[in-house]
């Protein structure tokens, strides 16, 4: 009787083991390129080291953030008229974009005084429930001498 029951558990053991809920893992590759010369055309220099070389003068830390979302517009008139329900907005997706965001702060940069940015880094942010994948780029700017 003791083998019958170890023979039935054993196999109820390998039943749920095999029927478990699982995933496929599914493969993924990315490959990215992300342009400086956006930088060189602005006449700004730009390096991802914490020195340059030249003489500089530090002016300060510059951060640009986007995120990926939707931008309401205007407002979209019901033809019902609910006093109940909720204004309704025309939205656009708009993606994070490393052009535009670069030229941004070669415009910053250049309006406060820098010639250059040191210690430049590129961070990916993921998606969240509230918002989109974006994009930060942070430096510091700098004057030569």
């Amino acid at each position: 009787m003791k083998y019958f029951s170890y023979i039935i558990s054993s196999t109820l053991f390998v039943v749920i083991l095999l029927s478990s809920c699982s995933t496929t893992q599914r493969h993924y590759k990315s490959v990215s390129f992300l342009d400086y010369s956006i930088f060189n055309k602005s006449g700004v220099f730009v390096t991802e080291s914490n020195s340059a070389p030249f003489d500089y003068e530090a002016i300060g830390r510059i951060f640009i953030t986007e995120l990926s979302g939707y931008k309401r517009g205007k407002e979209v008139k019901s033809k019902i008229q609910d006093p109940y329900s909720e204004k309704k907005y025309e939205e656009t997706y708009i993606g994070a974009n490393y052009e535009n965001m670069c030229s941004e702060m070669c415009d910053k940069i250049k309006s406060i005084g820098g010639d250059g940015i040191i210690n430049f880094s590129i961070i990916e942010i993921p998606a969240t429930t509230q918002n989109g994948s974006g994009i930060r780029l942070t430096g510091m700017v700098v004057k030569r001498k």
